[in-house]
């Protein structure tokens, strides 16, 4: 990404504010995984097939395990990666 550091590290650490003592529960969904970011006005093919739902009480788990499984996916089209 393009924003600065400090402004990623204001973003955890208001993050970890808001969750500190409180239950929370966190859900990913790994589908539709385009070359490009999707916040861009434009998507373009899933480059994987879409591999479900995680969940977990950690966050920083939960985004290591959906990247450790779309790294291991299977390419579905090499000329979009």
């Amino acid at each position: 990404w393009d924003t600065s550091e400090r402004l990623n590290y204001k973003i955890a650490e208001y993050s970890v504010a808001v969750l500190k003592d409180k239950p929370h529960f966190h859900i990913s969904f790994i589908m539709n995984v385009s070359p490009e970011c999707d916040c861009w006005n434009h998507n373009d093919a899933a480059i994987i097939p879409d591999l479900g739902m995680l969940a977990s009480a950690d966050p920083v788990a939960l985004d290591k395990a959906c990247a450790d499984l779309v790294i291991q996916a299977p390419v579905l089209h090499s000329d979009n990666v």
